[in-house]
C-alpha cells in the first residue's frame, strides 16, 4: 500500500464514521438545526477578561511604610 492509497483510505474511513454518527445523532435527536434568533440571544458567552493589576493592595499601600523620609 502506497502512501497515497493510505492516505485516501484513512479520509474515505474517516468520513464514513462521521456519516454513521450523524445518522446515529438524527435518529436521537431528530434533524439538526440551526438556533433560532430568540434562543441565540437567551445563550451567555463569557469572554476573556483582564483584570487591573497596577492598582491593588500589593501595588501601592502594601509599600507605602518605605516611602517615609529619612530623619
Amino acid at each position: 500500500m502506497t502512501m497515497k492509497e493510505l492516505c485516501e483510505y484513512s479520509e474515505g474511513a474517516r468520513r464514513t464514521r462521521n456519516n454513521v454518527h450523524l445518522e446515529l445523532v438524527r435518529l436521537q435527536y431528530g434533524e439538526i438545526r440551526c438556533f433560532t434568533a430568540k434562543e441565540s440571544a437567551k445563550v451567555e458567552i463569557k469572554q476573556k477578561s483582564v483584570f487591573r493589576k497596577g492598582k491593588t493592595h500589593a501595588f501601592t499601600r502594601l509599600w507605602n511604610h518605605r516611602n517615609v523620609p529619612i530623619v
